[in-house]
């Protein structure tokens, strides 16, 4: 999750949030959004604050010996980690619209109920390619979801886990999807948190 927090000399102060799993990817996204600026020059946005859930990227390090229990961690516990943040005062004054990405579109519904930490009170919430399906639907393509989670688990039970450096993992990604429709300084990110992740993991791979 990203929280882009407005300058407090906006006379309209306002904060993004855009969520995901892989935060590294969104960077380059969040880059341009610096420049917008108000009728009077001043800029819309102050700062980017950006949250892995517990068990993906450096939080997955900092935290391997509490996610060593597969049963420990819910979404709710990523969401109760964004509510403490904000209600650390930390963004006091800013209005903030959630932008919630695949999983993050449930992570921005459960930041807005009251359980354990006060609900974020957002302006707006826009969710790209959200998670969510009524029941009605989601019984009626249970086996057709099922299918393709039975694919991916299998594709990524598959998939190669070892390179010998950065250079030689992005040739290797370069060449597949996804990874090769993605823009070229997200591919960079990507790999290099990749790399710094396994080697903290393997000082002596």
């Amino acid at each position: 999750m990203v929280l882009l927090c407005s300058s407090t000399t906006a006379r309209d102060p306002t904060a993004f949030c855009t969520i995901r799993t892989d935060k590294e990817v969104w960077e380059p996204t969040i880059e341009p959004l610096f420049q917008f600026s108000n009728g009077a020059g001043a800029c819309l946005v102050r700062e980017a604050w950006s949250f892995d859930m517990q068990n993906v990227g450096e939080a997955a390090v900092v935290n391997a010996d509490v996610l060593s229990d597969e049963n420990i961690l819910s979404i709710e516990d990523w969401a109760d980690g964004v509510k403490a943040f904000v209600a650390s005062g930390r963004l006091n004054g800013h209005k903030l619209v959630a932008i919630g990405h695949s999983s993050g579109s449930c992570l921005t519904g459960y930041t807005t109920d009251t359980h354990g930490y006060p609900a974020i009170p957002y302006k707006a919430i826009i969710l790209v390619e959200p998670s969510i399906s009524g029941r009605e639907a989601y019984l009626e393509n249970q086996e057709e979801r099922q299918m393709a989670v039975d694919f991916m688990i299998k594709s990524l039970s598959n998939r190669r886990t070892f390179w010998r450096s950065r250079e030689e993992a992005r040739a290797f990604f370069a060449k597949r999807i996804p990874w090769q429709l993605w823009d070229s300084r997200v591919l960079d990110l990507w790999v290099v948190t990749l790399f710094s992740l396994f080697f903290s993991q393997h000082p002596h791979a």
